[in-house]
């Protein structure tokens, strides 16, 4: 076994147990981990069997396993790309959804303090410190950035 075998096998323990272990502080969600760990598994067998690596860049066609591996490290990314923007456009939607769902129930909360003679301040009144925020700052976790303590990830 060559030196550079030997390093490839330790970089893809390395590798497979980070996303183990992201995964199980619950660092990495688990729709997530299974691309990670699928490359990281692809990456230990490919140093395990160097002839796989040249049977891949025969299977594709290309001429050396270094070119058949440069074009599935695009492709992964381009996957990884198409994965994110798919959640980002699903996360964009759901997001619109609360700020009308919020503008609604603000709408409702006035017109009922209007009827009980309590009127509200004007919505500017009751922003967030960081000013995004149609909620009163309690609400809003009372910090920078409207971001509660309970719901940190950290």
């Amino acid at each position: 076994m060559s030196r550079t075998q030997l390093f490839a096998i330790i970089c893809g323990i390395v590798l497979l147990i980070l996303v183990l272990e992201m995964a199980r502080r619950r660092r990495l969600r688990e729709e997530y981990s299974w691309l990670w760990l699928l490359t990281a598994i692809g990456y230990l067998l490919v140093a395990v069997w160097p002839g796989l690596a040249e049977w891949v860049s025969r299977l594709i066609g290309a001429t050396r396993p270094a070119s058949a591996f440069t074009f599935l490290g695009l492709l992964f990314l381009f996957l990884i790309s198409v994965q994110f923007s798919v959640q980002i456009s699903r996360l964009t939607e759901h997001n619109k959804d609360l700020a009308q769902h919020i503008a609604i129930l603000d709408s409702e909360l006035r017109r009922l303090s209007v009827d009980r003679g309590q009127p509200l301040p004007p919505a500017a009144a009751v922003e967030a410190p960081g000013g995004n925020s149609p909620l009163p700052p309690a609400a809003a976790g009372g910090r920078r950035g409207g971001r509660s303590r309970r719901c940190s990830t950290r």
